[in-house]
């Protein structure tokens, strides 16, 4: 077991969140393996447990979840928490449920932001520049296909949702649509060009749900008045569709965006990412509860297309928008930007969460391609690849559970407090790190993995016997 001196309670319980291990805050009366806190805390202690100082860890890893850092290419709080993890595996045998599901390397969650549905509801001059787009690629008939919609003659090529789905189907995979809830309505303090054209269609949102795709909320205001974000909820309620998660048009953000959203009935949000730059503004791959939101889960935003590909994008600043230029790569620049955020998955676990815009697959864009080589990238580095809402409640299962772990001699009883299961995620995984040869029997199939041993862990109590 694990003692922890008294701290900043949020930062010390959201990072044992992450680093999912046997741990308890310090009891004098208990003997501990290892006792962590500040440096001059510990030199006071009685007893021989071993002392790790914290070096603001806990800090870090808070202030990080809860304010971001701007063009964060690293998963920081993933390597301070490595970091611990090695201090703590010199002193005992180390347990813990990481942020991998059984039989997978790491989640990608799929989403789709549907900003614009069709060429008709779109300002003549924004549809001129996408056919003046397509004329300078070479794409007549695009550009062509695109006036015609416009002046309502055939085929939309930008109502792409039955693409979409055609597409992910054949892929073998589900994901997330986030649809905004109301047609011409910019925001509180936004520009007009903000206002979507289209209005929620119950009967696209009833095909999506009931072939298994997840519909959440692109939110216009919810962001900055809980008032306003349970009147988008009650939009979707009133077509009968429990719409749990949220993203914020535009990625828009404050300091009380996260408490707003909880007030307003949200299960989750996946707003905190990028517009302009792809990478880790969270500094971490895994879902967490922010600090001003007891009831709410962020699932971090790693990748984009617009980001990757487009020129710019609008940003508030302090005195009003500004236009900031994206990274604009070509195919081989952003896929060496992309793997490097999957190959960090696959080193630590957790989650890398996707954005492809809705409009992406038509005309001017054509990014489904790219699309694909991303997912299925994904999918050979062993990752499982679901929803939003999916792997959000596979992390909150993760959270649920306590361990506790007893040994006596060569056997080792592991105790699984609230663990649940449910159908459709997989199975949490149980990390023992040690080496494979010290096993002679674990209760439940197991793998052995460099210097530690994976367990399937669906059940609430593990035996593990040691040579």
């Amino acid at each position: 077991m694990i003692g922890v001196l008294p701290g900043d309670a949020y930062a010390v319980e959201e990072t044992f969140q992450l680093l999912k291990i046997p741990w308890e805050w310090y009891n004098p009366a208990r003997v501990y393996d290892a006792v962590i806190g500040p440096r001059a805390a510990l030199d006071g202690l009685p007893g021989t447990s071993a002392r790790i100082p914290d070096m603001n860890l806990f800090q870090q890893v808070g202030d990080l979840l809860n304010r971001g850092e701007d063009h964060h290419h690293e998963p920081t709080c993933e390597i301070l928490i490595d970091s611990l993890r090695n201090e703590l595996k010199r002193v005992t045998m180390l347990v813990e449920i990481p942020p991998v599901p059984w039989g997978f390397s790491s989640i990608l969650a799929v989403t789709h932001d549907v900003d614009v549905m069709t060429v008709r509801e779109r300002p003549l001059l924004s549809v001129a520049y996408a056919v003046f787009q397509c004329f300078r690629k070479g794409w007549i008939g695009d550009g062509l296909r695109i006036l015609f919609a416009k002046a309502g003659w055939g085929r939309d090529p930008w109502n792409s949702l039955g693409e979409w789905m055609a597409l992910e189907e054949e892929m073998g995979i589900r994901s997330t649509f986030y649809i905004i809830p109301f047609r011409g309505r910019a925001g509180l303090r936004c520009p007009p060009i903000r206002a979507s054209g289209y209005e929620p269609n119950r009967a696209d949102l009833d095909g999506l749900i009931r072939m298994g795709w997840e519909a959440g909320i692109h939110g216009i205001d919810a962001w900055v008045d809980p008032v306003r974000g349970r009147e988008e909820r009650q939009v979707f309620s009133d077509m009968g569709i429990d719409a749990a998660g949220h993203r914020t048009h535009w990625l828009l953000w404050n300091e009380e965006t996260w408490r707003n959203l909880d007030q307003a009935g949200f299960s989750y949000d996946s707003t905190f990412g990028y517009n302009e730059d792809v990478g880790f503004r969270a500094g971490t791959l895994q879902v967490y509860r922010p600090r001003t939101a007891p009831g709410l889960l962020e699932l971090p935003l790693h990748i984009q297309d617009l980001a990757l590909f487009g020129k710019f994008c609008w940003l508030p600043k302090e005195k009003g928008w500004q236009r900031v230029p994206c990274l604009d790569l070509d195919t081989r620049g952003a896929r060496a930007r992309c793997s490097e955020i999957l190959t960090w998955a696959q080193r630590f676990g957790g989650v890398v969460t996707l954005l492809w815009h809705h409009e992406s697959l038509a005309p001017p864009r054509r990014w489904g391609e790219f699309f694909r080589i991303l997912v299925d990238q994904a999918r050979a580095q062993g990752a499982w690849v679901s929803r939003a809402q999916d792997a959000v409640a596979w992390f909150r299962m993760r959270r649920d559970v306590q361990i506790r772990c007893e040994q006596e001699g060569g056997l080792v009883r592991i105790r699984l407090h609230g663990l649940a299961s449910f159908e459709g995620l997989p199975p949490l995984t149980l990390r023992i790190h040690i080496s494979g040869e010290r096993v002679a029997e674990i209760s439940r199939p197991w793998v052995h993995v460099k210097d530690y041993v994976d367990i399937r862990c669906d059940r609430e109590e593990i035996m593990v016997r040691l040579r």
